[in-house]
């Protein structure tokens, strides 16, 4: 990300994912796969398809978590169980 758009991470929130973090999360990992160095997907999954992720998570109950500063994704950890 360019520093000019990061958000200030001095207030950082980590919370349950929602669906209305769905395009920030989205964004963020994109960035993070486009580094190629963290991920083994070279870019994110197009944006219903990671949607279509995200609330499947949900509905089954699966531990997922962002980190947020200024209403942005920074950061996401998830166990998908099944």
């Amino acid at each position: 990300m360019d520093s000019a758009a990061s958000p200030d991470t001095s207030r950082i929130r980590i919370e349950p994912i929602a669906a209305a973090h769905v395009d920030s999360f989205h964004n963020a990992l994109d960035v993070v796969a486009r580094e190629k160095k963290y991920l083994s997907m070279l870019e994110a999954a197009p944006l219903p398809q990671m949607r279509e992720f995200v609330m499947g998570m949900i509905a089954k109950g699966n531990p997922q978590f962002v980190a947020t500063a200024e209403d942005q994704v920074v950061g996401w950890c998830d166990i998908r169980t099944g």
